[in-house]
């Protein structure tokens, strides 16, 4: 009898390591992505929050369907690559944010058959060797679009104030 509640104990706390190590491993200390506006509301960016002790390494963005393309920044060399759908490296230090640009493409959201996108980073720590989940974000058109005429209203605003 003792030794089944042995093994039964055993065998419980045996599962509640692996759940904390798989927590730990996967889903805690992991950046964040999030939409914002930048350069007084004109430009809509994808923001990578690295909120953790550790650097983080960006080994891209994907996006499907292909909607949405995330740059590396405004730099011409860095626009052609993007557009031509290069991936691109990045570094973002311990407690720092990094915003991208994100391109939109009109035409293919005008005959889109879902009504949203999924973009995802793959990313991964440079002290390990253990592969990180994609941080996933779901980009709807239409909150997209709300961005955007916010953005261009925002330049508008900006033009009148200086007539």
């Amino acid at each position: 009898m003792w030794f089944e509640t042995i093994k039964t104990l055993g065998a419980m706390a045996g599962l509640f390591t692996a759940a904390f190590t798989i927590y730990d491993r996967l889903f805690r200390r992991r950046p964040t992505l999030q939409l914002s506006l930048i350069y007084g509301g004109r430009l809509i960016t994808v923001k990578l929050i690295n909120f953790t002790n550790q650097p983080v390494v960006v080994n891209g963005f994907h996006s499907f369907p292909p909607y949405y393309k995330v740059l590396q920044s405004l730099h011409t060399r860095h626009l052609i690559a993007g557009l031509m759908g290069q991936p691109f490296m990045d570094f973002v230090s311990p407690k720092e944010e990094a915003n991208y640009p994100l391109h939109v493409e009109e035409k293919e959201i005008a005959n889109a058959r879902l009504p949203f996108s999924i973009v995802w980073l793959s990313w991964s720590r440079p002290s390990s060797l253990l592969p990180a989940l994609p941080c996933v974000m779901i980009l709807r058109h239409a909150k997209i679009e709300q961005l955007r005429n916010h953005a261009n209203t925002s330049v508008h605003e900006k033009y009148a104030e200086d007539d």
